[in-house]
């Protein structure tokens, strides 16, 4: 039943650090709040303090700059010194070469527990070949395989949305 982790949560009333976007921030605070557990933090000079008083951190990527980068390797490493567990949704992870940089460098720097996946599509061809696609609305072809050896692959849960969730932990 999902009426005793929610009830559990209310009695905690746990510290939520959230480092999302401004398309997400007002979602990811309301779902927080609804279940009684929320703060979200933006200053990088009060990622460490924060993370560290939180029961979970969230991080994610979308509409990134280098200040949301730093942030997020140093709530994610004072979290993981601290077993707080990690959760990363890689917005956009393909959509330049710099992003997918940064976000390698965070998963080189700090281990989540969670990983939130949406496969992409590829990009469509002709001028627009390297626009890329954050969402999408078509699954892929071996939904649990791609979930299970991305798990494997990270070390950590994988969280797979789509048509159909899936969870894998490899």
């Amino acid at each position: 039943s999902v009426s005793a982790p929610l009830a559990a949560i209310r009695a905690q009333h746990p510290l939520l650090h959230c480092i999302s976007n401004i398309v997400s921030a007002n979602d990811c605070a309301n779902l927080a709040l609804a279940i009684g557990a929320a703060h979200h933090a933006q200053a990088p000079q009060e990622m460490a303090d924060i993370a560290a008083l939180a029961g979970a951190v969230v991080l994610i990527t979308g509409l990134p700059d280098e200040a949301k980068f730093t942030a997020a390797r140093t709530a994610g490493a004072t979290a993981n010194r601290r077993s707080i567990p990690v959760v990363l949704d890689p917005v956009g992870v393909g959509a330049s070469p710099w992003r997918l940089a940064n976000i390698q460098s965070l998963l080189q720097q700090v281990q989540p527990a969670i990983v939130r996946v949406t496969p992409g599509r590829p990009p469509p061809a002709g001028p627009w070949r390297q626009r890329a696609r954050v969402d999408s609305l078509t699954a892929p072809k071996a939904p649990a395989g791609l979930a299970a050896a991305l798990a494997q692959r990270l070390g950590c849960v994988v969280l797979l949305s789509g048509t159909e969730d899936l969870i894998a932990d490899g």
